[in-house]
């Protein structure tokens, strides 16, 4: 893969999704382990609120801070776009979270990892997976499959 400010911002999409769910990109001790898959799902079922960490509290927050809450989850889903070319550039991106842009476009599925051939059971440990990136008999790695486009 090749490394470019669209990656960047895609690493800064995940990273700002990690922050604000208090979860890591891929936790095989929880039912549903990768962070964008989880997080996707709750948006498409319109549960914005339930992707962020309980412990931020929100709940407690007036409307219009919900409303900057969920503004960050939404360019954070932008960021993570499969395609680099629906990415926004990092200073599209800071005049989004400063509120001097607005956001025209609504984000479409994440980048995800590809699982198709890599099982993620519940006993499944960061050693197994890695064993299982590395395998010569593995259809996918996960340096491979976690790399944004």
């Amino acid at each position: 893969g090749h490394l470019t400010q669209k990656a960047d911002v895609y690493s800064y999409g995940v990273l700002v999704l990690e922050i604000l769910t208090g979860r890591k990109c891929m936790d095989t001790r929880l039912p549903s382990p990768i962070l964008l898959q989880w997080a996707w799902s709750l948006y498409e079922r319109n549960e914005n609120i339930n992707i962020v960490d309980p412990k931020l509290e929100v709940q407690g927050m007036s409307e219009n801070e919900q409303g900057q809450v969920l503004r960050v989850v939404l360019i954070a889903f932008l960021c993570v776009q499969g395609l680099s070319s629906q990415r926004p550039s990092i200073s599209m991106v800071l005049t989004m979270l400063t509120g001097d842009s607005e956001i025209l476009v609504a984000p479409s599925a994440p980048a995800l990892i590809d699982c198709e051939h890599i099982s993620v059971a519940s006993a499944a440990t960061p050693q197994t997976l890695s064993a299982a990136a590395s395998s010569s008999t593995s259809h996918a790695t996960m340096s491979n499959s976690m790399c944004p486009r």
